[in-house]
């Protein structure tokens, strides 16, 4: 990823990343520091690892010279362009650099190409021209909601703390969110006649489908649950996740394969829904288009696309 890129191109990259990793050994190379919110105190700059896969092997991370090609050879080298970058001559480089090692080269376009920059534009051409396969952006859709849901099961509990949490938000964080409370059948009815409905609150009876899952930007659970399974995938697959409770003495921290940890209480929750929001936040193409980019990109890769889940 040649540039500054934002927090939700990170998580692109990590959804990539885990799908290659059944593949073999993963670099994922950055020349500039994400550009994504303030740190939380306590909490460690990036280091060499991004995190650790579902496959168990790290996700290791590179800095300019790899994305130059000072690196091992690589099979395949996909390459991330955004217009959020101001360093389309890095791109240049890197498809280059790429092509002299000969390596397979996909170039992942995941937004629109800004047509007031000419020499951005030459630059895209060039790198065009070196790839076996240029993947266009998804639409844009900037009308839509972001979607927090909340896998409560039977916990009454954790349901409660999740809308007293939606609740206390601020107006201006609250814009744009809708949360959506998933209970076992029958724990609804705790709800009725509260206020709660009233502020971006949505209760669900049953099983989260797939499709609501793949089209959540964050998704939270209890730590006693088995959902906090679910949170996990959904991290993996681009998306953001955070876990309430557990052993984390009072702290919101992040765990290595990216899910957010939090203390069963709102002001904690708060705090973790910012900064796992922050990334959501920037991004003007739904989680779902961006998750479906991310499997078109593995199925040009390995030949296997996974389809969107019913």
């Amino acid at each position: 990823m040649p540039g500054e890129v934002p927090g939700w191109i990170e998580d692109f990259a990590r959804h990539v990343s885990q799908r290659l990793t059944p593949r073999g050994r993963v670099l994922v190379a950055f020349t500039h520091r994400t550009a994504t919110s303030p740190p939380l105190p306590g909490q460690p700059e990036q280091s060499s690892l991004l995190g650790h896969s579902a496959s168990g092997y790290p996700l290791w991370m590179g800095r300019r010279s790899a994305v130059l090609g000072f690196r091992r050879r690589c099979d395949d080298t996909i390459l991330i362009l955004s217009n959020h970058s101001s360093a389309h001559h890095m791109g240049v480089f890197a498809a280059f650099a790429s092509r002299v090692r000969r390596e397979r080269l996909v170039v992942v376009e995941v937004d629109a190409l800004d047509q007031t920059s000419v020499l951005r534009r030459l630059a895209r051409m060039l790198i065009r021209g070196l790839a076996v396969r240029t993947i266009p952006p998804p639409s844009l859709d900037a009308g839509h909601d972001k979607v927090a849901l909340a896998l409560c099961g039977d916990d009454i509990a954790f349901a409660d703390l999740v809308a007293r949490s939606a609740q206390a938000m601020p107006e201006a964080a609250a814009t744009g969110w809708r949360f959506v409370l998933q209970v076992e059948p029958g724990s609804s009815g705790w709800f009725e006649g509260s206020d709660i409905l009233l502020c971006g609150v949505t209760v669900c009876s049953g099983q989260a489908s797939r499709r609501s899952l793949w089209g959540a930007d964050i998704t939270i659970s209890p730590h006693a649950s088995s959902a906090r399974e679910v949170v996990a995938e959904s991290v993996l697959f681009g998306g953001a996740g955070i876990v309430v409770g557990g052993p984390v003495a009072g702290r919101v921290l992040r765990q290595p394969d990216g899910v957010w940890l939090a203390r069963h209480e709102c002001a904690a929750l708060l705090v973790a829904l910012e900064m796992a929001g922050a990334s959501a936040r920037q991004r003007a193409v739904a989680v779902d288009a961006m998750r479906g980019l991310a499997e078109e990109v593995v199925g040009h890769v390995t030949g296997d696309v996974r389809r969107l889940p019913n």
